[in-house]
């Protein structure tokens, strides 16, 4: 296939354990990675990371814009839904959508050859 494509609606189940899974879609469009981006926060401090308010936010908009099922129920969790769960529970989805998230974000050097290659 050559560059220009839509982003597809292929998903991967994240095993979660105790038959527990979250289904997640395998590619952004771009104003999903947009809107989701807009939800980083700019003052994020290298050596210190998020602050609990920065990942709060970032976190409820990476679930937003990836799950869209999970083992709790037939239709698609809701960011109440993912709100509503116990903290635990919610640190294990936030760590998997993290990883997820990085494996499917463009990379530095896809950034920069898109950057270069504008007119």
């Amino acid at each position: 296939m050559g560059i220009l494509k839509f982003a597809s609606d292929s998903k991967t189940r994240i095993d979660l354990g105790d038959d527990d899974f979250l289904e997640v879609r395998d590619e952004l469009s771009k104003g999903q990675f947009n809107n989701l981006l807009s939800r980083f926060p700019s003052d994020v401090d290298p050596e210190k990371g998020f602050t609990i308010g920065q990942a709060t936010g970032f976190a409820e908009s990476l679930f937003d814009a990836l799950v869209v099922g999970w083992s709790l129920g037939p239709s698609r969790p809701s960011v109440e839904d993912y709100l509503a769960l116990d903290s635990s529970a919610a640190n294990v989805v936030d760590e998997k959508l993290i990883n997820h998230f990085n494996n499917i974000a463009p990379s530095a050097k896809e950034r920069s050859k898109s950057e270069g290659d504008s007119v």
